[in-house]
This record gives C-alpha cells, sequence and structure tokens, in this order.
C-alpha cells in the first residue's frame, strides 16, 4: 500500500523532493534533492522514443496530461515493440504519472515495468523515488539500492537519493556515506557537496554543544 487511503483516494502529506536536473531530470522547488531517472531508449518504435520525450519534458515541467500519457499508453500497446523497449514505456508513462499526481498509476507501472525487466536500473530509481515521496523510506533505499546492483550509469544520482532517504531515517552516517560515495562519481555535483556539507555542520554543532 502507498501512503494513506481515504476510499479510492490516495492521500500523502507531502514531502516532496527536489529533482534535479541530469540530463532528464527536472526541478521542483523544496529544501531537499532527490532525482527522477527516466529510462533511456532507443527504440525501433517511434512511439516508444516519443513515449520517451514526453518523460523527459514531464520530469523538466513537472506537469504532464492526457495527450502526454496516450503517447505511451499506444507506445505499450504496439505489439511489435521489444521487452525492454516495453518495460521502458511503463517506467517512462509512470514518470508521467507522478508528475501529474497519480501515485498509485505510478506505482503500477514501475512495478509493470519491473516484472518485465527485473534488471531495469531506472525503474528503481523512478520507484525509490515514489517511495520517498511516500515517507516509506526503507523501500526507497532498497530500490535505490537495487538500482545500484543493476549497473545504473546515474550511481552519483542514487548515492545522493539513498543519502536523502537515511537522512530523513535518522540514519546520519549512513547519509554521510552516501553523499560522499555521490561525491565520489562525480566530483563536481553541487547537490552532493551541498548536502554533505550541510550535515557535517550538523555532527560539528552537535560536537560543540
Amino acid at each position: 500500500m502507498i501512503g494513506r487511503q481515504s476510499g479510492s483516494t490516495l492521500k500523502i502529506r507531502y514531502r516532496w523532493p527536489k529533482i534535479v536536473t541530469c540530463f532528464f531530470a527536472s526541478i521542483i522547488p523544496s529544501t531537499s534533492y532527490s532525482l527522477e531517472q527516466n529510462a533511456t531508449v532507443i527504440g525501433r518504435s517511434s512511439l516508444v522514443h516519443d513515449c520517451y520525450i514526453r518523460s523527459q519534458q514531464a520530469t523538466l515541467q513537472q506537469s504532464a496530461n492526457r495527450t502526454d500519457l496516450d503517447v505511451c499508453n499506444r507506445a505499450i500497446a504496439d505489439g511489435a515493440v521489444l521487452k525492454k523497449e516495453l518495460a521502458a514505456s511503463y517506467s517512462n508513462r509512470g514518470v508521467l504519472h507522478m508528475a501529474m499526481q497519480n501515485y498509485s498509476q505510478a506505482y503500477k507501472d514501475y512495478d509493470r515495468a519491473l516484472k518485465i525487466d527485473a534488471e531495469l536500473a531506472e525503474a528503481y530509481i523512478n520507484r525509490g523515488n515514489l517511495w520517498f515521496a511516500v515517507e516509506q523510506f526503507d523501500r526507497a533505499i532498497s530500490d535505490y539500492g537495487s538500482a545500484l546492483e543493476y549497473g545504473t550509469d546515474k550511481k552519483s544520482i542514487t548515492f545522493l537519493n539513498r543519502g536523502l532517504a537515511f537522512e530523513y531515517k535518522g540514519d546520519l552516517d549512513s547519509a554521510k556515506s552516501n553523499y560522499q560515495a555521490s561525491l565520489q562519481e562525480d566530483p563536481d555535483f553541487k547537490q552532493a557537496q551541498d548536502k554533505l556539507d550541510r550535515l557535517n555542520s550538523k555532527f560539528n554543532a552537535s560536537e560543540n554543544e
């Protein structure tokens, strides 16, 4: 179950992360950072590619509409697409649902993507962001770990996300080690450096009390 439900309406006490640009990402004003990662697809089907582009735009704009969903719906319905393309299209449609705040539908799409391709790292990142948004931090940490296990090429993003989840859990030591790991992957990653600096300031303040 995701969040708190009343009837058929999903209700979430917002702890929305800031979605940060890393080629396919976007920005939501907030005090914390997390990242929405679209599945990269170079496929035979133009619909699959169009679905990817729509999800990329959704993360940049933090909005999507029924027309965007229809593009991904048609990509998913195309019987000629490859297995990995189908999984990626489900994950990308989940990004659209997230942008539209359809959290239950986003979860279903990420879950479908991973049932088709259990090694689709980007879908684990996306689902981890969803768990983060509804304060299911242990599940977020697990999904970010799976993304790393299955070889995401966005390791700096994933370590940052996992560090955030640890920090919100109150596990500051694990948060710090993940921010450091993020910077090892990308020494110029400003968001990770900002988080690490802030956390070090918190540690120093505690030592001086």
